[in-house]
């Protein structure tokens, strides 16, 4: 994957090959992204646009030696476009943490239930702070991609495009309109400038829901050191009245 970002990353001197040779690339690379772990968005984003734009060239390789695929070729590009949409529904998800609160208290401490109600409550009472932050943030993003009409009411920079052009569309650093029509010549000059503006307003939102999961992830952090901290105060003074009571 680190080879071809490396071949693809600039397009004025990546040149197209021209032989079949790219199918075992293409299936290892469905193997990468298959296996990819959770926390590895960005890599996975990145790699499934080097492997669309490994299938547009492939295409064009085989169109200008008029080559007919073959059925197993057939099959590794569908194992391809599958993984490509795949990934795009995954990393199109929210997975926004809205756990409970796990708080560590024995059967024999039932004198701490007060205290971890209360816990659980403010941490309840920010978790749907979170939430309606959250909501907020999608709504400007709602807003935005209404006033862009480009047919699609779908939270992401996809929009009505499928997988492969978009994520061909992704590996232009240039979002000029002149040089995406050259890559993508079967989109009007309309639907260039609307998927362009499309992209920006959903960049706009991750970097809003960025900042927003890092505070969350911040006090949560906090929290979980401050529940740890009661919950010893608690016992302590347990223990401490039991010893006065004896």
């Amino acid at each position: 994957l680190a080879q071809a970002a490396r071949r693809f990353d600039d397009d004025e001197k990546a040149t197209v090959p021209r032989d079949l040779s790219q199918i075992d690339e293409l299936r290892t690379m469905v193997a990468c992204l298959a296996q990819a772990d959770d926390d590895q968005a960005e890599a996975r984003r990145r790699a499934a646009a080097i492997v669309a734009r490994m299938m547009v060239d492939a295409r064009q390789a085989h169109a200008s030696k008029g080559a007919v695929l073959e059925e197993e070729e057939v099959e590794a590009r569908r194992a391809v476009e599958d993984a490509v949409a795949t990934m795009g529904r995954a990393l199109r998800e929210d997975h926004e943490g809205d756990d409970e609160l796990e708080l560590r208290v024995g059967d024999d401490e039932a004198f701490l239930a007060p205290v971890a109600e209360e816990l659980r409550e403010t941490w309840a009472a920010r978790r749907d702070d979170d939430r309606e932050k959250r909501r907020r943030i999608d709504d400007k993003l709602r807003d935005a991609l209404g006033s862009i009409g480009d047919g699609s009411d779908a939270l992401d920079s996809r929009g009505p495009w499928d997988d492969a052009a978009h994520a061909l569309f992704e590996t232009q650093h240039s979002k000029k309109i002149d040089a995406l029509k050259v890559v993508l010549p079967q989109f009007s000059e309309d639907a260039l400038r609307k998927h362009v503006a499309r992209g920006d307003a959903v960049a706009f939102h991750a970097r809003e829901k960025g900042v927003c999961k890092r505070e969350q992830k911040a006090w949560r952090v906090e929290f979980v050191d401050k529940c740890a901290e009661r919950l010893e105060a608690a016992r302590r003074d347990h223990v401490d009245k039991v010893a006065k009571d004896a």
